[in-house]
């Protein structure tokens, strides 16, 4: 589940950026 957690976090940040 951590590995999960940490895409998550990633795809949190890419759509962040996109949005930015």
């Amino acid at each position: 589940m951590e590995r999960y957690a940490k895409i998550q976090k990633l795809s949190m940040m890419m759509t962040s950026s996109n949005q930015a």
